[in-house]
């Protein structure tokens, strides 16, 4: 049987196609990943859900100030909230928000919807939601609210309505950005 011989030019040429294949292997393995957010999800897996807060001890009444005439799409509205904020449940309100619906200094990516949804799941639970004011500008009702949550804190805060009372965009909470592990 005749003896082979390997030349250092064989392994050379043998270590390139064996590195090309592997370009290719990534190259093809990494076009079904959307971006380096996707990559980092594909080794490390999904960051756990956050977790819930509490539910708030009783759900929010509702009412409206003396002398302000009732508007009942906007007070459905905050009634639908209250009970959401104490299922801890947002997927419910879903229906509840304009196509339209914009959370102030939205990073491009994100879905408005999908963040009102996780905020409900976090945002304290008041004692009762007061109807303070509603003004009409341009076919977009402005409610502005006083929230009365325990130990005797009260935060104001205005919801825009679209003419159907789907929420167009309110300042309820803000947006902060967390680093990683925080």
């Amino acid at each position: 049987m005749p003896t082979i011989h390997k030349t250092r030019a064989d392994d050379v040429t043998g270590s390139r196609r064996r590195w090309a294949m592997a370009l290719i292997g990534a190259a093809g393995l990494g076009a079904g990943l959307p971006s380096h957010a996707g990559l980092i999800e594909w080794l490390h897996g999904s960051p756990p859900p956050r977790p819930r807060a509490p539910p708030p001890a009783q759900v929010a009444r509702v009412s409206h100030a003396d002398g302000l005439a009732p508007d009942p799409q906007v007070e459905g509205f905050l009634r639908a909230l209250a009970s959401a904020v104490m299922a801890r449940d947002g997927k419910p309100m879903l229906p509840r928000l304009a196509d339209r619906y914009t959370i102030d200094d939205l990073p491009s990516g994100f879905k408005a919807a999908d963040l009102f949804v996780q905020a409900v799941e976090q945002i304290p639970g008041a004692d009762e939601i007061i109807v303070r004011s509603i003004t009409v500008q341009g076919g977009v009702r402005i409610a502005q609210t006083e929230f009365r949550y325990p130990k005797a804190v009260l935060k104001s805060y205005s919801f825009r309505f679209n003419a159907e009372g789907q929420l167009l965009a309110s300042d309820l909470f803000k947006l902060q950005r967390r680093d990683h592990g925080e």
